[in-house]
């Protein structure tokens, strides 16, 4: 019997390299487990959530709501001077809720949206400096991200919105005017401690996956 070619039996080198790159997204997908999303008002040690608005001269007033009190589980059906969860200027009202993150009311939402209406077209409304949880002997956390914008009226700067997220009192966003219910000034916000950045592990895995790759193309 002759002496057989075992490269016949033994995996190709793209085959081995496709293997460790599949390890390796099996890898990542283990890992993602790691870093589990968490609903705000469950948070560990969460005291209250606060909204920094800005209102004329002067530094910003803080509205500040119990992770669990009724008025950040609801979406208010009308927003106006009777009914709203905060107001800034004349004809300028709030309403915060936990969403998910484009928005949409979930009670156990991992994201917090901050609708608005303002009524002077002459000017721009909804100038929230900063969104902040609030846990007490643990410290305060600002919010990180926002997922959406909805910034409206001619004298509107969008552009503003990162405003809320920059960690600074002292600046706040201008997203314009807007009296419509169905058409709200909003902005959406997201929280490292509720949404965490994919977990380290991900990146061992990936790196695991990457060293692999390596061996067999030089094997």
């Amino acid at each position: 019997m002759g002496v057989q070619d075992v490269s016949l039996f033994a995996p190709r080198a793209s085959s081995r390299r496709a293997l460790a790159l599949t390890v390796g997204l099996l890898l990542l997908t283990g890992a993602a487990g790691l870093a589990q999303a968490t609903p705000i008002a469950t948070l560990p040690g969460l005291v209250q959530v606060t909204v920094y608005e800005r209102t004329l001269a002067g530094g910003p007033t803080a509205f500040s709501f119990a992770p669990n009190s009724a008025p950040i589980l609801q979406r208010l059906p009308v927003v106006d001077g009777v009914t709203n969860d905060f107001a800034g200027f004349t004809t300028e009202y709030y309403d915060l809720y936990y969403s998910d993150a484009d928005g949409t009311l979930d009670p156990d939402g991992m994201y917090l949206t901050v609708d608005g209406l303002f009524g002077l077209t002459s000017d721009a409304g909804y100038n929230i400096a900063e969104v902040v949880l609030d846990f007490g002997v643990g410290g305060t956390e600002f919010a990180s991200e926002f997922t959406r914008v909805n910034s409206l009226g001619t004298f509107a700067l969008p552009a503003t919105a990162g405003n809320a997220i920059d960690g600074d009192l002292d600046t706040h966003t201008f997203l314009g005017d807007s009296t419509d219910q169905n058409n709200r000034l909003s902005m959406t916000f997201g929280f490292a401690s509720s949404v965490p950045e994919p977990s380290s592990v991900l990146l061992i895995g990936a790196s695991l996956a990457w060293v692999a790759a390596g061996r067999q193309r030089r094997a």
